[in-house]
């Protein structure tokens, strides 16, 4: 193992070609899968070169991929948790709409199509080079992009090997983190008032409608396009969607809907339902309603004789957390 890292990261900046392959293994997306879309294909690669990233970030790279990564990415980074963003959502549009010249705000989803799939290695490559991290962890993690391969293995079928050359390797310690550098210039610059909020492939776009201004949304979604089509990550834009959180007092009649984008009352976002009024009450009620069920469940073991230990856990784990997550969000929404 000694030399082999030596060797790896040392002394050659190169990977172990078997530590380069993978097999993948189809999960589920739904509950009973007809096509292949419905699947998610997880990298399972070697275990000394999965604890070969673990070292490497942790110790080596995790500061230069973090360090210029801007304020608007979250997810695998420091401080950058679903509730974390969530939280910036929120302050973002509840700040807006004090504007005394604001009706509304414009929330827009963007929806990549197989976003870790169609990662384009050289142009990730690219990013690579351009960023602060030492030139050895840039090469050795050229080397990691390079020449790598894979299989689906799949109920006791073998398909053949493919090289492969774009994909960020779900299921590798690397791959989210390649993912974060890689739409890490993602942001909209050409409308100054339009914040953009990025959570691993999640991506919104805030549009303030202001009276007697000019409504923007179309210009910042034409500019996520262009990032879009010129980083070869394109948009599955049946599944793009927006929702106007209005100002008390307003109608939604004074939003015009975006051409193309399906207009919702509601948009979950990161497991939390957000409604126009700002406020959470579908989400509210639907925690309630999975806590009961729960609730039931666990009353029923306690009848069949479960320790109060056993039983505690489960309540920590089914109903606790279901109703603590992202309190501090719906806290925070404005009364009534």
């Amino acid at each position: 193992m000694t030399k082999i890292w030596n060797e790896s990261l040392l002394s050659t900046s190169t990977w172990p070609t078997s530590c380069k392959i993978a097999h993948i293994d189809p999960l589920p997306k739904v509950e009973n899968p007809k096509e292949y879309c419905e699947c998610r294909g997880i990298n399972v690669t070697h275990v000394i070169g999965r604890c070969f990233e673990r070292t490497v970030y942790h110790y080596h790279s995790k500061r230069s991929f973090e360090a210029e990564l801007s304020s608007s990415q979250f997810a695998y980074r420091i401080g950058g948790c679903s509730t974390d963003a969530l939280i910036k959502l929120q302050y973002m549009y509840l700040k807006a709409l004090e504007e005394p010249n604001c009706d509304a705000v414009r929330l827009i989803a963007m929806d990549f199509s197989k976003a870790f799939d169609n990662v384009k290695h050289a142009k990730l490559s690219e990013k690579l080079k351009s960023s602060p991290m030492n030139p050895y962890l840039v090469n050795w993690y050229l080397n990691f992009l390079k020449d790598r391969r894979q299989r689906i293995v799949f109920q006791g079928t073998t398909c053949k090997w493919k090289d492969i050359n774009k994909g960020v390797m779900q299921g590798t310690v690397t791959g989210p983190h390649f993912f974060n550098l890689f739409i890490n210039d993602l942001e909209i610059k050409n409308c100054s008032n339009t914040p953009l909020v990025k959570f691993v492939d999640d991506s919104l776009l805030l549009v303030p409608i202001l009276k007697n201004t000019q409504d923007c949304s179309s210009k910042a979604i034409d500019e996520f396009k262009d990032w879009s089509e010129s980083n070869s990550l394109p948009l599955n834009e049946s599944k793009c969607k927006e929702m106007t959180i209005l100002k008390k007092g307003r109608s939604e009649d004074c939003v015009s809907p975006i051409y193309g984008f399906e207009r919702h009352s509601s948009l979950e976002i990161l497991g939390l339902t957000f409604e126009m009024t700002s406020r959470f009450e579908k989400c509210v009620k639907k925690k309630l309603v999975k806590a009961n069920k729960c609730l039931f469940v666990i009353r029923k073991l306690r009848n069949e004789g479960y320790s109060q230990d056993e039983l505690d856990l489960l309540f920590r784990s089914l109903v606790l957390s279901q109703l603590t997550y992202d309190l501090s969000v719906i806290a925070a929404s404005p009364p009534e």
